[in-house]
């Protein structure tokens, strides 16, 4: 063989082992990951919906910004498509980060929690396949995907930008922060995932953390700095710079202030500058820590799953049952002696284990079963962890309280008003959550053909199903209700507010338990079901206002541009949202608990000037149509309950 043949023999081995590089680190779990993403229809469902709805906004942005700039001189017009065009990028940015990072969560809700619920983990463990391939497969899979959606408006995006305007640089920090944020929230529900089998606790606990992480922690610095007077001091400064640098939503709102005045927001930063890039390698430290404590619960948990399978150890359930039984009674020694009586005695382990008693009497079930069944589901398993999480976030509302208590902010109707946004935004997130993981959990579990199977009627089952839903709903609207009851009690808060807020909480409950029972039919997956409840409470909340006000924006001026300003108007009005914010603006604060019933006058956007009894009926007519909207879509669930079963 020639010099020069065995030079390139070299050089494509050499190469050949560079490009296998990556393929052992990730290990066979990515390929595999890949191969089933490919071949399943909902994710080139969902990017094609995504690029439609893309286009489909930046269009009706378009039309509104030329129409308004259509009158006037051509330098006029120019300007007009430049502000446009900024207009695009901030909301199609900002639209990508929070879905990215909400889709991270959903997707990555089973990843773990599959293997172990299906008890494949422990056979993984057997192979040469080690755990961090297994995180890191299962994590860079499902972040493929994703990349893969946010790619598809990189044309949309580069096509806005000839408008001028707009620096690649903004275009560049989204990009980048989007990724890492997303990462990060990927990996923390890969962690709770692990901990938790169920699909909808690693979602609410990924929320919750992430939302502790990124949201109270700001405001819990914000409230101490009011009210200590710190306002002068010369450590507030370089605290708002490390909570700009941390947080990936502060980073990004700076990006966007600098958009639009650039200079404006990192003025006043000690002089030290403003560095995007420090966000996402601090994100990313952070998520290799989650991943590095992902490794290492992965493998825990598969050798013990591997060690209770054979019966190897002290993890061995014959082992544990036999060692946990009460001493044998005494008998009459045979004749024989004490070793043959012992031996006459006492069983080997084995047979011990099998001879064990059920715990407890054997109980009767009256009623629905599948009631009785919903009623007596946990949310996790390991107590401890829901009481330590639990006094964590008693913890963290119990300092909020007291800082807003010291600056004297509780008699403030705005306080109330945002306490109850959020807190209703939290409630209709969870309700969403719980009640499309419902019925898909029975179908991950291969039981809904069993219980398709038994003669319990379609409406049985579903009515089963819905109270189950109610009961894991009601404990998350105690946030709402018990505020709205705290200061009632304290007298910052009107009475009235009450029933009002339990129409709020009735509405959103109604819908989400007639959509989840739909979606839970209709699909078998955990994801598919919580993505499509998800985009149901913001197409109605939020993008059919936008885009009616957008379609507003794009006629011409007249009746027409009314009529779309007043649906608009309408439909922010059936936000709950808004309801909760707006009706406790009206009612909060100390002054306005002695006030007279007929006092009060509610301004909402279309509906402008109602008293208390109008409000009501207003608020009640919301209900309805909710309530209308959830048995439609639990009807279609009675209608193809029995038609697609896998």
């Amino acid at each position: 063989m020639r010099t020069a043949d065995v030079s390139i023999w070299k050089a494509n081995g050499l190469l050949n082992r560079l490009v296998s590089v990556p393929a052992r680190l990730v290990g066979p779990i990515f390929t595999k990951e890949l191969r089933v993403s490919s071949r399943r229809r909902r994710n080139f469902v969902l990017r094609g919906v995504y690029v439609a709805a893309l286009i489909g906004f930046v269009a009706l942005v378009w039309l509104a910004a030329m129409e308004s700039g259509y009158y006037g001189s051509m330098a006029r017009r120019i300007s007009r498509m430049e502000m446009a065009g900024k207009r695009i990028i901030l909301a199609v940015v900002w639209f990508q980060f929070i879905v990215a990072q909400l889709l991270a969560v959903i997707m990555l809700s089973t990843s773990i929690s599959e293997e172990v619920y299906h008890r494949t983990l422990g056979v993984l463990m057997t192979t040469p396949i080690n755990s961090f391939q297994v995180v890191v497969g299962k994590l860079l899979s499902k972040m493929l995907q994703l990349l893969m959606l946010l790619a598809t408006s990189l044309p949309v995006l580069a096509v806005v930008r000839v408008l001028g305007g707009i620096p690649w640089d903004y275009l560049l920090a989204g990009l980048a922060l989007t990724l890492t944020t997303s990462l990060l929230f990927a990996a923390v529900t890969m962690f709770f995932s692990i901990l938790c089998r169920r699909a909808f606790v690693s979602i609410l606990l990924s929320l919750a953390t992430l939302a502790v992480l990124y949201g109270g922690i700001p405001l819990i610095v914000a409230l101490a700095v009011a009210a200590m007077d710190m306002h002068r001091r010369p450590v507030v400064m370089p605290m708002i710079w490390a909570l700009v640098h941390y947080n990936p939503y502060g980073a990004l709102t700076v990006c966007t202030e600098d958009l639009f005045r650039p200079g404006a927001a990192t003025a006043g930063i000690m002089g030290w500058g403003f560095y995007w890039w420090g966000c996402c390698a601090f994100t990313l430290v952070l998520t290799g820590a989650v991943l590095a404590a992902c490794v290492a619960m992965v493998r825990r948990v598969g050798l013990r799953m591997v060690a209770g399978e054979t019966g190897a150890g002290a993890s061995s359930a014959a082992e544990i049952a036999a060692t946990s039984l009460p001493p044998p009674p005494p008998v009459l020694q045979p004749v024989g002696g004490p070793q043959v009586a012992a031996a006459a005695v006492a069983p080997p382990p084995v047979v011990r284990a099998a001879l064990i008693p059920a715990r407890g009497q054997i109980r009767s079930i009256s009623g629905s079963p599948i009631v009785w069944r919903e009623v007596r589901t946990r949310w996790m398993q390991r107590r401890w962890l829901f009481w330590t999480l639990f006094g964590i976030a008693a913890g963290i509302l119990l300092l909020i309280y007291g800082l807003l208590a010291a600056d004297n902010d509780l008699d403030d109707d705005d306080t109330h008003a945002v306490f109850l946004c959020v807190y209703t935004l939290i409630a209709t997130v969870a309700v969403a959550v719980l009640s499309a993981t419902n019925i898909t959990s029975e179908k991950e579990a291969n039981s809904w053909e069993i219980l398709l199977a038994t003669p319990l009627s379609n409406w049985h089952i579903l009515g089963g199903k819905a109270a189950g839903i109610l009961r894991r709903c009601l404990p998350v609207w105690l946030l709402p209700i018990g505020h709205v009851l705290l200061f009632m009690m304290v007298g910052y808060i009107h009475p009235v507010l009450l029933p009002h807020m339990m129409l709020v909480a009735f509405s959103v409950t109604a819908l989400y338990t007639g959509a989840g029972l739909f979606f839970g039919v209709r699909f078998k997956r955990t994801t598919t079901a919580v993505i499509l409840n998800l985009a149901l409470g913001l197409t109605l909340w939020l993008a059919v206002p936008g885009l009616i006000a957008l379609a507003g924006e794009a006629v011409p001026h007249g009746d027409t541009r009314t009529s779309f300003r007043n649906a608009a108007e309408f439909a922010l009005d059936a936000n709950p949202f808004l309801q909760a914010g707006l009706l406790a603006e009206e009612v909060g604060g100390e002054h306005r608990t002695r006030q007279a019933l007929t006092e009060f006058d509610y301004s909402w956007p279309w509906a402008d000037n109602l008293d208390v009894f109008q409000t009501t009926a207003y608020v009640m007519g919301f209900s309805g149509g909710y309530l209308a909207l959830g048995g439609l879509f639990a009807g279609l669930a009675w209608l193809r309950i029995r038609k697609r079963t896998v």
